[in-house]
């Protein structure tokens, strides 16, 4: 059965797309061994993939942490920056939408 943690069920979480960079770290409380990026509408590592994150950087029993870089094309910043895409873990065992960070506050303070 899928379902789809809040992000809090993770110790960090975070996304940053510069540019047509997406620069990609996922840090979880338990051992995993995969993690994709799927397209919208697609939470399965056969449905198409928008980047793997391949083997976890560090794997022990209590934490998995992940890191990654993808190149995007400006199409696909747009539907991340739009929280259009999914992080799958384990095949679809766990998916998470990504949504963009907000601002920080001295962005916010600056816009005043």
């Amino acid at each position: 059965m899928k379902h789809e943690p809040d992000l809090s069920d993770t110790r960090a979480t975070k996304e940053a797309a510069t540019a047509n960079t997406l620069r990609g770290e996922l840090t979880l409380a338990c051992p995993f061994s995969s993690a994709q990026i799927l397209d919208p509408n697609h939470r399965r590592a056969t449905d198409r993939l928008l980047s793997d994150f391949g083997q976890p950087l560090v794997s022990t029993t209590d934490h998995t942490d992940f890191f990654h870089y993808a190149t995007l094309t400006r199409s696909q910043v747009n539907q991340v920056l739009h929280g259009e895409y999914f992080v799958s873990i384990d095949d679809g065992a766990l998916a998470a939408r990504i949504l963009p960070a907000p601002p920080a506050r001295h962005e916010r303070d600056d816009r005043r």
